[in-house]
This record gives C-alpha cells, sequence and structure tokens, in this order.
C-alpha cells in the first residue's frame, strides 16, 4: 500500500487499511483480502465530491477482477450511480439538459413539471374560476395554495425578497433562509456611516455599489461582484418598498431584515413557507419546489469565464431535482408566453 501525502485518514482493522489523502485513494490489492476472506471496509467504486457549485468524479484505482471478486463474495449488485429513485420522471427528464446520462428508477413516480407567471400580466384581470386547471395561473392568485412543506427557489437573493414582502402583506407567512444572508445586508448598511434616513441611503449605497463592482470586475473578481450587486438590488429593493409604507429611517430596514431572514434547526421543519437560493437548498428536498426566474436569471450575467458557465449549470441541476413530487418554474416576464 502506499503511502502518499498528508493529513491522511486512516481506516484500518488486522488485514486491509484504506488510506484516504486530499481525496485521492491509496492503491490496495483488494483482491488479495478477499482470497482472505477478510475486508472491514466496503468501498464505492466511483462516487462524487461536491465542491461548491460543481461536481468533480473520483474512481478508485483498482482492477476489474478484484472488484468482480468482491461483488461474488459479497453477493452484491450492483447500482448505477447516474439512476435516481427519489426524482421524479418529469424533473429528471428536464434534468437531462444538465446532466444528460441522469435516469429515473422505474419506481420513481412520475411527478409534475409546470410553469406560472410569477405576477398577473399587464393586459388581465385578476379574476379566475375556482378549479384545478393549472392554466393561467400566477403565483399570488390564490390557487397555488403555498403551505410550509413548499419551498421558492432563485438564483438571487433580490428577487426572494421582492416575493417574500408580496407573500407576508398578503398575509401568507413566510421567511428566507440563511439569517447569515440577512446579517451581510446589515453589515453592508451599517457601511454607509452617518446615514440615518432610507432616502439617503438608496443613493450612498448605489453610489458605493458602481465604484466596488468596478474595482472588482477589473480584478477578475466577477462572483464577489456579483454578489455584491445582488445584495444592493435586495437592500434598495426593500427600502423602497419600506419607505412606501411611509417607513423612514435605516433601523426601520435593520429591524425589517432581522425578521424576514433565518435558519431552519436540522431535522426540524419549518411552520411557514420557506424561501431560499439554490446554494442554500444543496441537499435538501421538498415535495414541491417553486424555482423563480430560472430563465431570466440563470445563467448569472456575471458567469463570464468557462468555470464560471459550468457553476451555473450545476445550479439549475441543483435546483431542479430538489423536487420530490412537483416542479413548478415561475416565469418572470411580464406577458404570458404563448
Amino acid at each position: 500500500m502506499s503511502n502518499r501525502g498528508r493529513n491522511r485518514t486512516l481506516v484500518r482493522d488486522s488485514e486491509c487499511a484504506v488510506e484516504r489523502v486530499d481525496f485521492a485513494l491509496a492503491e490496495c490489492d483488494f483482491a488479495a483480502h478477499v482470497e482472505r476472506g477478510s475486508f472491514a471496509v466496503v468501498l464505492v467504486v466511483a462516487f462524487f465530491v461536491t465542491k461548491g457549485a460543481g461536481e468533480q468524479q473520483y474512481s478508485l484505482p483498482t482492477d476489474s477482477d478484484s472488484m468482480t471478486q468482491i461483488q461474488g463474495k459479497l453477493q452484491s449488485i450492483e447500482l448505477p450511480l447516474n439512476c435516481t429513485y427519489r426524482c421524479p420522471k418529469a424533473v429528471v427528464a428536464l434534468a437531462r439538459e444538465w446532466v444528460p446520462d441522469i435516469t429515473a428508477h422505474d419506481t420513481a413516480p412520475e411527478g409534475i413539471v409546470r410553469s406560472i407567471m410569477y405576477e398577473l400580466p399587464e393586459d388581465e384581470d385578476d379574476s379566475y374560476d375556482e378549479d384545478d386547471s393549472y392554466t393561467n395561473r400566477y403565483l399570488f392568485d390564490g390557487r397555488e395554495r403555498l403551505s410550509p412543506d413548499d419551498v421558492i427557489l432563485c438564483r438571487n437573493t433580490a428577487p426572494l425578497v421582492d416575493c417574500a414582502y408580496r407573500l407576508l402583506r398578503s398575509g401568507i407567512g413566510c421567511y428566507v433562509e440563511g439569517r447569515n444572508i440577512g446579517a451581510g445586508l446589515v453589515k453592508l448598511i451599517r457601511r454607509q456611516k452617518r446615514v440615518k434616513m432610507l432616502s439617503t441611503l438608496v443613493p450612498h449605497i448605489k453610489e458605493y455599489a458602481e465604484t466596488e463592482i468596478a474595482k472588482l470586475v477589473a480584478r477578475e473578481r466577477e462572483v464577489e461582484a456579483s454578489n455584491l450587486d445582488d445584495a444592493v438590488q435586495t437592500v434598495v429593493l426593500l427600502a423602497d418598498k419600506l419607505m412606501q409604507e411611509g417607513k423612514e429611517r435605516v433601523d426601520d430596514l435593520v429591524e425589517f431584515i432581522g425578521h424576514l431572514f433565518g435558519d431552519t434547526p436540522d431535522g426540524k421543519r419549518p411552520n411557514v413557507l420557506t424561501l431560499a437560493t439554490i446554494h442554500k437548498a444543496k441537499g435538501r428536498e421538498w415535495d414541491r419546489v417553486y424555482l423563480l426566474g430560472r430563465s431570466k436569471l440563470m445563467p448569472s450575467k456575471w458567469a463570464r469565464q468557462p468555470w464560471q458557465v459550468e457553476q451555473e449549470d450545476n445550479l439549475c441541476y441543483v435546483a431542479v431535482t430538489r423536487a420530490k413530487r412537483e416542479l413548478v418554474e415561475v416565469l418572470l416576464d411580464k406577458k404570458r408566453k404563448g
């Protein structure tokens, strides 16, 4: 067995050891251990390690004969890594746009993929028949019956905050996942020193953003530029909405942000509707997922390098595969398509 690298992790019994060094697996003569009938660790031949938004593939450096012997000794069955048991078949069909070889198991549910408008088109009234038809719906028309079992996902924070604000003002309880996001917004606001009124904050923060984003882009730090742009848009949006309500003070904005953002404790079910960025949704799942503005916001306008575009594709894949039963694409277009 080779002994490469530093900071290695060992899993060992008296006969066999497996060593992992910075996601690289050391070589080991597994066939010999099979012959002796001794192995303490069952290994997955190929697996994915998630790093950021992208995925990189690693494989076990062993030969096919060894693995055949291990399969026979354990009387194991081979499960393909590109087959999902959880995602509905309709969702998998859409996910193939980014991962062509993904398949749904025969036992996977059929599922539903459909689309609705974010808001009522300008040339339509808000009357509708109380039926189960999915036609001519928009997010806030009442027929969607949003519940704590649902989630609304989006690439960016600002559209989520706009959506959350409308839901709250419509009497639908909700919060935006990520207390750290709210803390970042407050930090951005407090950076505008000696600004006490919202009417002053808005032009100040826009000017600050224009200068800082230009610096970041010049240094090819597009990810940071994107994050700052999204944060500033979020602050300006909320400030404008609060001023329309007659609120004037920056402290009113900070207080509202404190109530709007939160975190769901591990293993707990939220008692109100959750809104989250796609980054926050990784590793989680919901029965029904509303995906807000994919066709308009993805890929990000800041994704200018090949690896950034690839990460945007990965985000699309993550977003659609969060749905266990139903995926609803929420269109941000002002006019209804078709």
